[in-house]
């Protein structure tokens, strides 16, 4: 199945997930990752604040910040993405009509992270990662070696797809299913 075919496929399934569902499987994925992803040793970690029917982050950021890590998240800043400190006590401004990030804040680069929670639309079994074709995490994580972690439900997970030379593969893909240790 072509990049574009199956982005449009995934993305009309995910938005059709009604809220209570959406909130289950979030609440499932959170829990297979504290139960599974040695997080322990990760101190900066990159989380993402949820669109479109993303697996909901905020239990997993609650609980992250409980125990003391610097979370950070994509922010647009100055027309360049950056990755930015995050609290979640802190007033965030709308961008691009639903993407919600810090009015301002310090930044690091990706290198200084040791962690990264990403989105997607699919992820495949070999740790490939298709987004919404922007290719924002693919430039902000080119170049870290952090432990990349996908988070996802179910039936974003698919056996393959093609993929481009620049495409940031995950080391873990997490959904509410389990885990799946990619590298």
């Amino acid at each position: 199945m072509l990049r574009q075919e199956l982005r449009r496929s995934l993305l009309e399934a995910r938005l059709k997930l009604d809220a209570r569902r959406v909130k289950a499987e979030s609440s499932k994925v959170t829990v297979n990752f504290f139960t599974q992803i040695p997080i322990k040793d990760h101190a900066k970690i990159l989380v993402y604040l949820p669109i479109k029917n993303e697996v909901d982050t905020g239990e997993l950021i609650e609980k992250l910040a409980r125990l003391g890590k610097d979370l950070f998240v994509p922010a647009f800043i100055n027309k360049n993405w950056v990755i930015c400190k995050f609290d979640p006590q802190v007033r965030l401004e709308k961008v691009f009509g639903e993407v919600f990030q810090p009015t301002d804040g310090p930044t690091i680069d990706a290198v200084e992270l040791d962690a990264a929670i990403v989105p997607g639309v699919a992820f495949s079994k070999n740790g490939a990662r298709l987004g919404f074709g922007l290719g924002v995490y693919d430039r902000l994580l080119a170049k870290t070696s952090a432990a990349k972690i996908g988070i996802c439900y179910d039936f974003q997970i698919v056996d393959d797809f093609p993929t481009r030379s620049h495409d940031v593969r995950m080391d873990y893909i997490v959904s509410g299913g389990g885990i799946l240790k990619v590298t």
